[in-house]
Order: C-alpha cells, then sequence, then structure tokens
C-alpha cells in the first residue's frame, strides 16, 4: 500500500482511517494533505479543549 505509515511513527486513529480511505474516496491530493494535517494534530486539539474545560468548570 502507497499510504503505509512507517513502522514506529506514532499515528492517530483518525489519521489511519484517513490514510486508509483516501483512495476509495479519490479525494484531490491538495485535500488529501489538508484532511491528514488535522488527523496529525487531532491529540493536541482534544488536549486543549479539555483543558478549556477543565479551566471553565475550576472557576
Amino acid at each position: 500500500m502507497a499510504n503505509k505509515a512507517k513502522s514506529g511513527v506514532y499515528q492517530s486513529p483518525l489519521n489511519k482511517l484517513f490514510t486508509r480511505q483516501q483512495p476509495r474516496v479519490k479525494t484531490k491530493k491538495n485535500m488529501a494533505k489538508l484532511l491528514l494535517t488535522y488527523a496529525e494534530n487531532d491529540n493536541q486539539r482534544i488536549a486543549q479543549l479539555l483543558s478549556v474545560w477543565i479551566d471553565e468548570k475550576a472557576k
């Protein structure tokens, strides 16, 4: 498979899904890159959102 990740490199579940589904959906190259970018940063966005919620609850 051409989109297979290198072993030993962490990939979020969302990133894996986009990588696996991209050939089937026939997305354009730029859109595929954008989706993968969002998928790779998924854990950071979730952590930031949780932090905001915890801060709001502490007030």
